[in-house]
């Protein structure tokens, strides 16, 4: 049964979760397609994580197809080399650094340090909501990044933008979260997870997790809450994450150079 509290409901059970995010009816919020082209506003309406439907679908296929050339193992040894060379004067943020420039390389990208700079410049603005000094500097940042991956055509240029933005804080901050509360990965997915909020909108009226909910109402599904017993961090039902094996993987190995660097360069 989900609850109800400041304009939305909250489910805060595995059940639920799964009940709501199983649902074709409660969808992600769409986003519009405006701002300057190139722009991070109009990136937002061309990736698969705010698409829906048949336009979803296809947009997440070519992102499966791009990592389907990647190993998660061959990632992690490539995270690992990135963070080794990079933790003694990159400072904290090395880790998000390391992860992303890590999969920018696997994935093809000329200069990934290059473009996970650029990420980290992008990635504040990549929810909607985001403020408008975040979007100016993502909209400063984004030529670069596409300079950076020399994508062979736009729709691959899409995928790997969308893969490294989805990345970069999720698996830094999955990280953090472990080296910050001594927890192991697994531990951390389910107690500190990266995403604390899953979030649909009824398309129509709808019965879901026992609960009548009416079109246009919102439903937040509290990740942390619901992570017990299964980790809920890379979604359920129908949107699953096609990268938790590499989110994973990558993790591990940051976590270990991690607990192996100064103090100082832990990230806080």
């Amino acid at each position: 049964m989900l609850t109800w509290a400041d304009d939305h409901w909250t489910a805060t059970t595995a059940d639920d979760a799964r009940a709501v995010l199983s649902d074709d009816r409660l969808i992600v919020a769409s986003v519009p397609d405006d701002g300057p082209p190139g722009g991070v506003r109009r990136l937002r309406a061309a990736v698969c994580r705010f698409a829906e439907g048949a336009q979803h679908a296809e947009r997440r296929a070519r992102v499966v197809a791009e990592l389907a050339g990647v190993e998660p193992a061959t990632l992690a040894a490539t995270a690992r080399a990135h963070a080794e060379r990079l933790r003694d004067d990159a400072g904290p943020d090395f880790l998000r650094r390391a992860a992303t420039a890590a999969l920018a390389e696997r994935l093809g990208a000329v200069d990934p340090i290059a473009a996970a700079d650029a990420v980290l410049a992008v990635a504040p603005a990549y929810f909607p909501g985001a403020d408008d000094g975040a979007e100016a500097a993502a909209d400063e940042a984004l030529p670069c990044l596409r300079a950076a991956l020399a994508a062979p055509d736009d729709d691959t240029e899409t995928a790997w933008i969308t893969l490294l933005l989805q990345g970069c804080d999720a698996t830094g901050a999955l990280v953090e979260a472990a080296l910050a509360a001594g927890l192991s990965i697994e531990d951390a997915l389910r107690r500190r997870p990266p995403l604390p909020a899953l979030r649909r909108v009824a398309a129509e009226d709808v019965v879901a997790a026992g609960t009548a909910i009416r079109a246009g109402e919102r439903v937040v599904v509290d990740v942390a809450a619901a992570s017990d017993p299964e980790v809920v961090t890379f979604g359920l039902g129908r949107r699953p994450c096609p990268a938790r094996a590499y989110a994973e993987a990558a993790a591990s190995v940051l976590l270990e150079v991690a607990l192996d660097a100064p103090p100082q360069l832990h990230p806080r």
